[in-house]
């Protein structure tokens, strides 16, 4: 018997998941998705999770790290051991391929039936959700290059971990022949640039502090793991490391990062808000060791909003109340070519019957320009910006039920598991378990005889794929 066996043994208690549904089962599962995606247990219904967690430090190695004096709950969790993580791979594959149909979407089913019985809590599910997404598209990179079984903490072609991710067809369309988004001069593509670059992570660590430099990214890519960044952490949620050329050592300036932030709002947010300056945030040294400009290191900004839907129904508005619709579709600079996803044509929250995304892609967005300003060799890192709009299949490669994603992400509304929907939903949502607001603008409870009809370009609800070329808003474009 390999170590590693010896681990999946330790982690769920026998060689392979058990067939029937029961206590030991959804140990060994929450045991494997634990480690791999950094689960938390839930405070809305404690005695579920405590009742969870204390069998898993029992039973199935993870760690309690302290108890507090009152001893109510204690502190625990699984740290970064790569053979474990390796373990808790294999038992993920064997989970996905219990069923032929959709094996991705079992582990997110996985997810939301804990999330409903009250043991994974429903804390930022957006990240949860971006995690999962990340490493289930790790995983098939690994298994179109290697075999039924292969060894997951190899290191995965940027290339193809990014096929992996969003699908080889929106890859090739899309992001293949992009370019650094805050250069002055169209630069280097895509693939030209990161043709032999890898990426390595089969599991998530949590970083102790709000600084993530690309120092951190060798030491997490020599233990194969991606950072998931402290709440303070600016502008991006998970550092994944990426080694440049494989050919040489594994040395702080042969590293750099895919920087990735993750949105769960159903809106679509302005760029200038969820761009992402490693420079500004300091995760690179300066003045940089490649000082010039045509070789130094690139970086890649990926923006995850993967709360973007179509239309759905409101829990407190009348079709009356809906905003006039509109066909101005979002403004485009600097370029020419396919529109971006026009604007829905009504607002969002307007009640009316649910339908399937019409999915849209975009190729040529570009940003709005600034003016070229004087600026120091070392401060502009090219950047390969990239942002996904929605959770489907039409966006991403590892999703084929988006509704099991959607129930995911939307899992942390208070009036989420409501029993009675029509009136009686928009009754519990008079109470004002929190605030929305109407179609004026204000609180729902504001009643005005003339509503404003206003367009706001930050409403795009949907799905679709964009990359930068060169030119974005907040940064100074450098010469």
């Amino acid at each position: 018997m390999d170590i590693i066996s010896f681990a999946q043994i330790k982690l769920i208690r026998a060689e392979s998941l058990a067939q029937t549904k029961g206590a030991d089962r959804h140990a060994a599962e929450l045991a494997a998705l634990g480690v791999r995606l950094l689960l938390e247990f839930g405070k809305e219904r404690k005695a579920a999770s405590t009742n969870m967690e204390e069998r898993l430090v029992e039973g199935n190695m993870r760690i309690a790290y302290t108890v507090p004096q009152h001893r109510y709950y204690m502190q625990s969790g699984y740290s970064s051991e790569p053979i474990l993580a390796e373990a808790a791979a294999n038992v993920m594959q064997q989970l996905r391929r219990e069923t032929t149909i959709n094996p991705n979407d079992m582990i997110a089913k996985t997810l939301i039936q804990h999330v409903d019985s009250g043991v994974i809590g429903k804390g930022d599910v957006g990240e949860l959700v971006g995690r999962l997404l990340l490493i289930l598209a790790f995983d098939l990179a690994q298994e179109a290059s290697q075999s039924n079984t292969p060894r997951w903490s190899k290191p995965v072609g940027v290339i193809k971990f990014m096929e992996s991710l969003v699908g080889e067809n929106n890859y090739a369309k899309h992001i293949k022949r992009c370019t650094p988004d805050n250069r002055a001069k169209p630069g280097v593509a895509f693939e030209d640039y990161f043709k032999n670059s890898v990426v390595r992570f089969t599991h998530f660590v949590r970083a102790a502090d709000a600084t993530v430099m690309v120092g951190d990214a060798r030491s997490a890519f020599l233990r194969g793991f991606a950072i998931q960044c402290h709440p303070f952490q600016e502008s991006f949620d998970v550092a994944v490391p990426v080694l440049i050329d494989p050919t040489k050592p594994i040395t702080e300036d042969n590293m750099t990062w895919i920087l990735i932030s993750l949105k769960n709002k159903k809106k679509g947010l302005r760029i200038e808000k969820t761009t992402i300056d490693a420079d500004k945030l300091g995760c690179f040294p300066q003045p940089d060791s490649m000082d010039d400009p045509e070789t130094r290191r690139s970086y890649i900004s990926l923006i995850m909003e993967l709360g973007i839907q179509h239309p759905t129904p409101s829990p407190i508005r009348e079709p009356s109340e809906c905003c006039a619709p509109t066909s101005n579709p979002l403004k485009r600079h600097g370029s020419t070519g396919t529109n971006i996803a026009k604007k829905a044509k009504t607002d969002s929250s307007c009640v009316q019957t649910p339908r399937a995304p019409s999915s849209t892609i975009d190729t040529n967005w570009q940003g709005v320009r600034s003016s070229p300003r004087a600026s120091k060799t070392w401060a502009r890192h090219p950047r390969y910006l990239i942002r996904i709009r929605g959770c489907s299949s039409n966006v991403y490669a590892v999703v084929h039920e988006k509704d099991a994603y959607t129930r995911l992400l939307r899992a942390e509304h208070i009036l989420s598991e409501h029993s009675r929907k029509g009136d009686y939903l928009k009754a519990a949502q008079r109470l004002m378990p929190d605030y929305l607001r109407g179609s004026d603008g204000e609180g729902i409870w504001v009643v005005r005889e003339h509503y404003t009809e206003t367009t706001n370009i930050d409403s795009t609800t949907e799905e679709s794929i964009e990359v930068g070329k060169w030119g974005d808003q907040d940064t100074d474009i450098e010469d």
